[in-house]
């Protein structure tokens, strides 16, 4: 068949034309005559009229809802064979509504402009690198061959998430090529994440820390608010002594946890350079007076500069050796929600009818019934769920814990739903049990929280007191320690303040009773 494509000079997209080839190459789409829509006055072309002859757009004209002749359900009408109705997606996978694409001549469904998915999709990738090569071609070939081997539908996918496409297009058209200094330049936030994560699973870029390299991005815009300049290099300089030599020696990626307390340690530092600059002084003439009154004035982690200062004196940069006292053990709390409070969220996660899934299920009962922390849930690998005889176990410590029958439903759905969202499609993942949208790494215990917080978990701390509490009069130190993954001490300071929480209530109790 003659290839009757060519870029039309309304759109500028590269479609099947009338006149192609030629300076008046028009596609299907912008020839037809387009009129004001009756309802929303928007320029569009008439998919209905009204009595009086007004046009209607798609959008606004009335829907036929009927049952489809094919799957039987009442959906809206795309067509009809002999008078029988069909919804649209029976009517995409029906060979009567297939025709030959005008292009490749597939005998598919075609689109408005005659093309099948194939075809279509291909042009809608083209269409991101319509706007010429960037003078360095890096990743350029390797980012087309993996669109273009995508799935259609992979590909319809991704071009709904405009923002998403808005970054690619900007990256290929970027001067320094695709990379990820380039990426951060053209990207912020979310969609960063999205498309970097794409890049990564396609082999376009390399696989890096991405916690350890916004961190270090983080350090030296940072240090730029240190005005002095031997300060601003001693600051630099024991970020990358301290803290990032030691998550580059590390061989897992590099914890959101760790990144906020080591961000929180050197915006203390920061702060304490620039009061030490404000009372007329320096770090090379810091001394125990000043230390002590910067720290009474704020909040109990400013303890954390110790390391700084002690390094600073260790290193000459600091006349005066100071010293910072230890932090102070707080009294750990067992107080929590009420066991109503509890249950009544725990129902929704063992109620099998709630649209909940198996991953979301079980990460939330292992919280409200166990008490595990959120980030150990997300470290879980699933060969951590393991099944024998009928019967689920996870191992979190050094035991494995059994798992009641009432999550065996959720257990199971965990082991087998490996999805995880990616820019595309759902990607799968034999690794972790909850697999997170950056390949090779698992959700992020902020992703879960996220996702239980909309399930009625708002404080997940609270939460994991009230159901570590009774586990902890129930159950000795080490058999906590050994079955829910806590330290020996943490798990003998449980005991000792459930105990201690009971005595006292007894002791109240008791003096309230009359005649005492």
């Amino acid at each position: 068949m003659k290839e009757r494509s060519g870029t039309c000079t309304s759109c500028g997209h590269v479609r099947p034309c009338r006149f192609a080839g030629t300076a008046r190459a028009i596609c299907e789409n912008c020839a037809l005559s387009k009129e004001p829509c009756s309802q929303c006055r928007r320029n569009k072309v008439p998919a209905n009229r009204l009595a009086d002859g007004g046009s209607l757009c798609a959008t606004c004209s009335p829907k036929v809802i009927e049952a489809c002749a094919d799957c039987g359900k009442d959906r809206q009408v795309r067509a009809r064979i002999d008078g029988a109705p069909y919804c649209w997606e029976c009517g995409e996978r029906n060979p009567l509504f297939h025709q030959n694409c005008l292009r490749c001549c597939r005998f598919e469904y075609l689109s408005q402009l005659g093309l099948c998915p194939f075809c279509k999709a291909a042009d809608l990738v083209d269409s991101l690198f319509e706007g010429g090569p960037s003078p360095v071609a890096n990743g350029r070939d390797l980012l087309r061959e993996a669109l273009r081997a995508a799935p259609p539908q992979a590909v319809f996918t991704l071009f709904q998430r405009r923002k998403s496409v808005a970054v690619l297009r900007s990256l290929i058209a970027h001067p320094g090529g695709i990379s990820h200094d380039s990426l951060s330049q053209v990207a912020s936030g979310s969609s960063e994440v999205v498309v970097r994560a794409f890049l990564v699973e396609h082999g376009v870029l390399a696989w890096r820390d991405e916690n350890l390299a916004r961190l270090e991005a983080w350090i030296a815009a940072t240090a730029d608010e240190v005005a002095d300049p031997s300060e601003r290099r001693a600051f630099l300089q024991f970020g990358r002594w301290r803290h990032l030599s030691r998550l580059r020696r590390q061989t897992d990626p590099a914890g959101d946890g760790q990144v906020s307390g080591i961000r929180t340690e050197l915006g203390d530092i920061i702060e304490v350079i620039g009061w030490l600059r404000s009372r007329g002084s320096s770090i090379e003439g810091v001394n125990q007076s000043l230390v002590d009154n910067w720290l009474s004035r704020g909040p109990g982690t400013r303890i954390r500069v110790k390391h700084f200062l002690t390094w600073c004196y260790e290193n000459n940069l600091a006349s005066a050796k100071v010293t910072i006292p230890a932090a102070r053990a707080t009294a750990l709390t067992v107080a929590g929600i009420t066991s109503t409070e509890v249950w009544t969220v725990l129902d929704q996660f063992l109620d099998p009818s709630k649209m909940i899934s198996g991953q979301t299920r079980l990460a939330g009962c292992l919280l409200l019934i166990y008490g595990i922390r959120l980030g150990r849930i997300a470290e879980l690998r699933l060969s951590d769920l393991r099944e024998h005889d009928g019967k689920y176990s996870i191992l979190i410590g050094t035991d494995p814990l059994e798992l009641p029958s009432s999550l065996d439903i959720a257990a199971i759905h965990a082991q087998h739903d490996r999805s995880a969202p990616r820019l595309m499609t759902p990607a799968t993942d034999d690794d972790w049990l909850f697999p997170g949208g950056v390949p090779g790494r698992h959700l992020t215990s902020t992703s879960l929280a996220a996702r239980l917080r909309k399930l009625g978990v708002h404080n997940p701390t609270k939460y994991r007191k009230a159901a570590l509490t009774p586990l902890a009069i129930s159950l000795p130190a080490p058999v906590l320690s050994r079955l829910l993954g806590l330290s020996i001490s943490t798990a003998t300071t449980w005991a000792t303040a459930v105990s201690s929480s009971n005595a006292s209530y007894a002791a109240a109790r008791l003096s309230t009773r009359p005649g005492l």
